[in-house]
């Protein structure tokens, strides 16, 4: 289970963070990473099963710039075969210098897409740690402390720790942090 938020800001810029919390047959650490830089105008960030989101990391970054349909169908024609709740988001500048935000996600295969929408618009993978009212409550203060202080950074810092006191087992405080601007 995995936290990744991802945020466009003002049209102007998109920023990606998400914990480091991993577990596999040794144990849990706080050592994993989840989002990537594809490019420098492309950015992704996976929840779920580590080494499905890997292999299509891979497979993107070995075709360079793709648009972010194709890198949907990608995501698609090949979802993880024995592990279900896994997400993909990708995120970056077009080619015609417009931000843009999709995500995938593996429970009913569906794709959903955040194109050129206004200042704070966010889209959040809270994994499956967070459901119901776990999501509920960390979407809740994710909106509260952004619309209080319009900082973004301060407000996924706080988003991860309220998720990770919630799900401590499988949501990390630690966690990265990735920043894509338009041209």
């Amino acid at each position: 289970m995995s936290i990744v938020i991802t945020a466009l800001i003002s049209n102007n810029s998109i920023v990606m963070c998400g914990d480091k919390r991993g577990t596999n047959q040794t144990g849990t650490k706080d050592a994993y990473t989840k989002i990537f830089r594809i490019t420098n105008n492309a950015i992704c960030g996976i929840t779920g099963h580590l080494e499905w989101g890997l292999k299509l990391i891979e497979i993107i970054k070995g075709l360079g710039f793709t648009r972010a349909a194709d890198v949907m169908k990608i995501a698609m024609s090949m979802p993880p075969s024995t592990v279900t709740n896994c997400t993909f988001t990708y995120a970056g500048v077009n080619e015609d210098g417009k931000l843009f935000i999709s995500n995938f996600r593996s429970e009913g295969l569906s794709v959903t897409d955040y194109i050129d929408k206004c200042d704070g618009c966010l889209y959040s993978t809270f994994g499956w740690a967070l459901q119901g009212d776990k999501a509920k409550i960390c979407t809740e203060a994710f909106n509260k402390k952004y619309l209080a202080t319009y900082n973004i950074g301060l407000t996924m810092k706080e988003a991860i720790k309220i998720a990770s006191s919630i799900s401590p087992e499988t949501i990390s405080p630690v966690y990265d942090t990735l920043i894509i601007k338009a041209k």
